[in-house]
């Protein structure tokens, strides 16, 4: 009889530890997936509005390790070579002009369709989104989001997801970084 009691006891000893070794487990890999991509602190950010008018240079800066270097038009789908400056502002509709000046001469101009947010600006170039649950999904977004640092840095904030599923079958990848780009004076 003690030697059944004895093994119950274990038996369920064993069985709170695993419990807790498996919340301890689900928990931290909650906390870990739910960190924050982003880079730049609130404080750090001016609230970005229809009045900025400002010169930035098109090749972004490196301030971290992860070496993911663009130029600003790219990241707005614009494929221009030997641009060094491009002018942002803003229309009396919202929309953002993109200004830039050719090294051989020659002007050109791109407005995009975007609107603001709560300190920065959001444009989004792709937004498809079909989802049939359990059937099908198919997901093709590509965000941008515009920041201004109290250093007079533009911040762009490049999100994008293109991923779908049929059934138990899914594929696709999504990914998130930020780009800065200085001041000209």
């Amino acid at each position: 009889m003690e030697k059944e009691n004895f093994r119950l006891l274990t038996g369920n000893l064993k069985n709170k530890i695993m419990k807790r070794i498996f919340l301890f487990i689900t928990i931290s890999f909650l906390l870990y997936s739910c960190s924050t991509s982003f880079k730049v602190k609130k404080k750090d950010l001016l609230f970005i509005d229809s009045n900025l008018k400002e010169s930035f240079n098109n090749n972004s800066y490196q301030i971290d390790s992860t070496k993911h270097k663009s130029y600003l038009l790219n990241l707005f789908e614009i494929r221009k070579a030997n641009i060094d400056t491009v002018n942002i502002k803003f229309d009396k509709n919202g929309s953002l002009i993109l200004s830039y000046k050719f090294i051989l001469g020659g002007n050109e101009s791109r407005y995009i369709k975007g609107r603001f947010k709560k300190n920065y600006y959001e444009i989004y170039l792709r937004k498809d989104k079909i989802n049939i649950p359990l059937i099908y999904s198919k997901i093709n977004i590509d965000r941008i989001r515009v920041y201004l640092k109290k250093d007079s840095t533009l911040v762009v904030d490049k999100y994008y997801d293109n991923s779908g599923n049929i059934f138990l079958l899914a594929a696709g990848g999504s990914s998130r970084r930020q780009y800065f780009f200085k001041k000209i004076k």
